[in-house]
């Protein structure tokens, strides 16, 4: 036995049954099957949309950039050529300092600012830092040189990174090499893990 159900506009259920023999079909089972079924309320397609609902997709927030930094080359702070250089960044564990301080966190790339220039210097290392935090790099070498042969006879770019990388976001400590590397010539600059602090 085959059934088929049709919803009538005015909300009424019919049922369309169809037999395979001609005989009628008893009226209690009918009666049974009303009731097993019950009232059907008729859908109303006007309220029911059937296009797919669209993700909303929050933009992706600017990269950070390093604020601007007004450097003063006359500040009492000024470090000589055999000064050497520290700065690590409030709850960085003590540990790691440590490590870093003994040369024991290699680093993973290197830059030699030899001959440049402050602006050039700026370019370069930001973009060694942003690559490195991209790439997953922990650690980079710097290389800044004494200013034996600058033309103030001043270890300027050692100044001047002293004091900007102190400022710069994904910096979370920096020292002085030691002799192999540079010694007070070079920085080694530990680099924070991507997504670090930020969630």
């Amino acid at each position: 036995m085959a059934v088929y159900r049709h919803i009538a506009p005015s909300g009424r259920l019919w049922y369309l049954i169809e037999t395979m023999t001609k005989k009628s079909i008893d009226p209690e089972e009918a009666q049974l099957f009303r009731d097993s079924v019950g009232k059907v309320k008729p859908l109303n397609h006007d309220k029911h949309s059937m296009e797919p609902k669209k993700k909303t997709i929050a933009p992706k927030a600017p990269q950070k950039e390093p604020p601007p930094f007004h450097w003063n080359p006359t500040s009492d702070d000024w470090l000589n050529a055999e000064d050497s250089v520290h700065f690590a960044k409030p709850g960085l564990q003590h540990k790691v300092i440590q490590r870093l301080k003994q040369g024991r966190i290699l680093p993973e790339a290197t830059i030699d600012l030899h001959q440049q220039t402050i602006d050039e210097a700026v370019k370069t290392i930001s973009f060694l830092i942003a690559d490195g935090v991209t790439q997953g790099r922990r650690c980079i070498l710097i290389i800044h040189g004494k200013g034996h042969f600058s033309a103030q006879g001043k270890p300027v770019l050692k100044n001047f990174l002293n004091q900007w990388l102190r400022g710069h976001p994904d910096v979370l400590a920096f020292h002085s090499t030691s002799p192999k590397q540079g010694g007070t010539g070079a920085l080694i600059v530990l680099l924070k893990k991507r997504g670090l602090h930020e969630k």
